[in-house]
């Protein structure tokens, strides 16, 4: 296995951010409103988790009514916007998955790795 130069890694994060910063039109390709993502939203009740749903017009992959309230579903930027104004929402977050177990600075260096 061949072992990179430790300065590899910031140098091609400082690229990739200057590349989305100077190119035109890429913060607007990175945040489509077609482009739907993972969200996790916690309400205040399994009964608001009905009426955001409604209102939204959704389907959730999975609805949360045990440890807190809330579903997980795939949103665009439009409904992600409309999420914050609507009643019964305490707050929402995309989806990503968490190694707990995995220290911090290996979890890091994965995200570097693609």
């Amino acid at each position: 296995m061949t072992r990179l130069p430790s300065w590899i890694a910031p140098a091609a994060t400082a690229l990739a951010l200057v590349g989305v910063f100077v190119s035109p039109g890429s913060a607007e390709a990175l945040v489509s409103s077609s482009r739907t993502v993972e969200y996790v939203v916690h309400t205040r009740s399994a009964a608001d988790t009905g009426a955001v749903v409604g209102a939204l017009g959704i389907r959730p992959s999975v609805t949360f009514d045990r440890a807190f309230a809330g579903f997980a579903a795939r949103l665009d930027r439009a409904q992600v916007q409309r999420l914050g104004a609507l009643p019964g929402v305490l707050g929402f977050e995309e989806d990503r998955r968490l190694d707990v177990l995995v220290p911090r600075a290996l979890r890091a260096q994965k995200a570097l790795e693609g």
